[in-house]
C-alpha cells in the first residue's frame, strides 16, 4: 500500500511540474518574487556577481530536491540552562533568539570557537555582543566553573547550523533560485535562521510522506556532500524561501576559455610575457573572480570587498584577462600589455589598474603582503577573505615559509593560499631544481588546513574554497595540481614557454584551437 501511495505522489508531483512548467512564469507569488529581488540587488551591492537583472524576467517553476546546509550568523541561542543545579548566569542578560556575535573582541562563528574561547578565557567576565532583532547589544557575562562536566560555561543552550531537503521553487535564467517555499525555522524555539550563508548540494530521496491538515508532508532522503555534488551557494533564508545561485560550471569552462585567449593575445600584441603559467592558472582565477571573490568592478577599491594577490606577479596576462572579462576595463586594452608608458606592464601595479588589489614581481612576496590584509581584517572586524597564488616554483623562497610559520601561528583563517603546482619553472622541473615535495605534509607540519585538487576541475576547485571558507582557527592551502600552458596544445607541460611569446604562425594556430574549444563549450551553455 505504501508503495502505491508512493507512486501515486510522485505521477501527481509530474503532473503538478508539467502544468507549472507551462505557465511557470506567472505562477510565482508576488510576496515571494518581490522578497527575492530585494535580496539579489542588496546582494548585488556588495559585490556578488549577479547577471540577467532585467525589468522584466522570466522565472521557471521546479521540483527538483534539493539539499540544503546553511551557517548561523554567528551563534543562536536557543535558551537557558542551569549549570550544576544553579540558574544559568545569563538570566536576565541573553535571551532564547539572540544570536552571539562576539566573545570579547572575537568574532563567533561555531560553537566549537564559543567553547574554546571560553575555557581560554577562564573565570573572568566575558563581553558578548549579540544580535536581538536586528539590533546589535552587548552584555556582560561571569563564566561559572562546572564540576559536573569539568569546564566553564555561562549556561547558554547554542546552535551554529541546519541542514535539510527540500525542493527548488523556482529558478530564473541567471541561475539564482528559491527553495522551499518557506523560510528555515529552527525547530526547537520557532525563530527563522539569520544566515551568513550555505550551500546546496543533489540529493537523494528515499520517500515522501504525505501531509495532513495543519502539518505539511515530508520528504526523506541523504544529502551526499561530495563535491560532484555541489550544487551552489545560499545567500539569504527568507519568509518566502532559501535564496541562492546555481553554479553553471559550463559557463565557468567558457569564461576561462575566453581568458585563455586574452592570455595569448596580450603576449603575442608585446611579444613578450608568460604564457606557460598564465594558461594554467586561467581555470583557478576563473572560479575565484566569477564565482567566490566578493567584489564589485564598478567600485573596484569597496572596503568590504575580498582579496586577490597574485604572488606570481609575471603571470599577469591571466588576471588581467580575468579582470577584463569581469568588466574592470575594456577589452581593448589587452593590446598594451606591457607598451611603454601603459598601465598593464608586465607585472600587476594596483596604483594604476583597477581590480589589482597588490603590486606584485618579486617571488615570495605575496603571502606576507597576503598576512598583512588578513590580520587588518580581524583587527577591524570586516567580514573580508584574502586570496594569494603562487607557484610551486616560488615555494623554493624562504619568505613562503616565513609567512606561512606567521599566518598558522596568527591563526589567520581568513586567508587562502594557492598554489599552482605545473611542475615547471623557467630552468627546468620543480624537482630537479628546488625539490620541495611533499608540500602537502610541510604545510600540515606549518598548522594549515591543506587541501589537494586538480587545478582545471571546477567541480573540485568550488568545493575547495568551500572548504577553505568553512574552516575555522587556521589557514588553508589550496594545492592544485595543473598543466602549464593548459589548452594550447604545443604549449603544454613545455618548459620554453615559460617566458616565451608566439610567432604569427604560433599565435593562429593557438587561438584557432581555443576557438575551437569555446564554440564547443557555447554549445552547451
Amino acid at each position: 500500500m505504501r508503495e502505491k501511495l508512493k507512486q501515486f505522489y510522485i505521477v501527481l508531483l509530474v503532473f503538478i511540474l508539467t502544468i507549472m512548467g507551462q505557465y511557470g512564469h506567472v505562477l510565482q507569488t508576488e510576496a515571494v518574487f518581490s522578497t527575492q529581488k530585494e535580496t539579489v540587488s542588496a546582494k548585488s551591492q556588495t559585490g556578488k556577481r549577479l547577471t540577467g537583472q532585467k525589468s522584466e524576467e522570466k522565472v521557471y517553476a521546479s521540483g527538483i530536491p534539493i539539499g540544503i546546509y546553511i551557517k548561523t550568523e554567528g551563534i543562536l541561542v536557543l535558551g537557558l540552562q542551569k549549570i550544576d543545579g544553579k540558574n544559568s548566569p545569563a538570566s536576565c542578560k541573553i535571551k532564547a533568539g539572540d544570536y552571539i556575535l562576539k566573545l570579547n573582541a572575537q568574532n563567533i562563528t561555531t560553537k566549537q570557537q564559543f567553547i574554546r574561547l571560553l575555557q581560554k578565557n577562564g573565570e573572568k567576565e566575558v563581553v558578548l555582543t549579540l544580535k536581538r532583532k536586528n539590533k546589535k547589544i552587548k552584555v556582560k557575562v561571569q563564566p561559572v566553573y562546572s564540576a559536573k562536566n569539568k569546564c566553564y560555561q555561562i549556561g547558554v543552550w547554542i546552535r551554529n547550523d541546519t541542514q535539510g531537503i527540500g525542493t527548488i521553487t523556482f529558478i530564473r535564467e541567471d541561475g539564482t533560485f528559491a527553495a522551499l517555499g518557506h523560510g528555515i525555522n529552527d525547530g526547537d524555539i520557532g525563530v527563522r535562521f539569520l544566515i551568513e550563508g550555505g550551500s546546496a548540494y543533489r540529493t537523494n530521496i528515499s520517500s515522501i510522506l504525505k501531509g495532513k491538515s495543519g502539518m505539511p508532508g515530508e520528504i526523506i532522503g541523504t544529502i551526499d556532500y561530495s563535491p560532484q555534488n555541489y550544487l551552489g551557494e545560499i545567500y539569504a533564508n527568507t519568509n518566502g524561501g532559501i535564496l541562492g545561485k546555481i553554479t553553471n560550471v559550463e559557463e565557468l569552462k567558457n569564461i576561462a576559455k575566453k581568458v585563455r585567449r586574452g592570455i595569448i593575445e596580450e603576449v603575442y600584441q608585446a611579444q613578450s610575457g608568460h604564457p606557460g603559467g598564465s594558461l594554467s592558472v586561467a581555470d583557478i582565477l576563473t572560479v575565484l573572480y566569477f564565482n567566490e571573490l566578493n567584489i564589485n568592478e564598478n567600485e573596484p577599491n569597496w572596503e568590504e570587498r575580498d582579496r586577490l594577490i597574485l604572488s606570481k606577479g609575471h603571470c599577469s596576462p591571466a588576471l588581467y584577462s580575468c579582470l577584463v572579462n569581469r568588466g574592470f576595463f575594456e577589452e581593448e586594452k589587452l593590446k598594451d600589455f606591457r607598451k611603454i608608458s601603459k598601465k598593464l606592464q608586465g607585472h600587476p601595479d594596483m596604483r594604476k589598474i583597477p581590480g589589482v588589489d597588490m603590486t606584485t614581481g618579486s617571488l615570495g612576496q605575496g603571502l606576507s603582503s597576503a598576512n598583512g590584509m588578513a590580520i587588518a581584517g580581524k583587527m577591524d572586524n570586516k567580514s573580508y577573505r584574502v586570496y594569494t597564488l603562487l607557484g610551486d616554483g616560488e615555494c623554493e623562497e624562504g619568505q613562503v615559509w616565513e609567512a606561512a610559520m606567521f599566518a598558522a601561528h596568527k591563526n589567520l583563517d581568513n586567508i587562502c593560499f594557492i598554489i599552482d603546482c605545473n611542475g615547471l619553472q623557467i630552468d627546468g622541473t620543480v624537482e630537479e631544481i628546488g625539490g620541495i615535495e611533499p608540500l602537502d605534509e610541510k604545510f600540515k607540519a606549518f598548522g594549515f588546513n591543506v587541501i589537494k585538487v586538480n587545478g582545471h576541475d571546477f567541480d573540485q576547485l568550488e568545493s575547495a574554497f568551500e572548504n577553505a571558507k568553512s574552516t575555522k582557527g587556521k589557514p588553508s592551502v589550496i594545492i592544485a595540481s595543473t598543466v602549464k600552458g593548459k589548452d594550447v596544445s604545443f604549449m603544454e607541460n613545455q618548459v620554453g614557454w615559460h617566458g616565451t611569446a608566439p610567432n604569427k604562425e604560433q599565435y593562429e594556430i593557438a587561438m584557432g584551437e581555443l576557438e575551437a574549444k569555446l564554440k564547443e563549450l557555447e554549445a552547451l551553455v
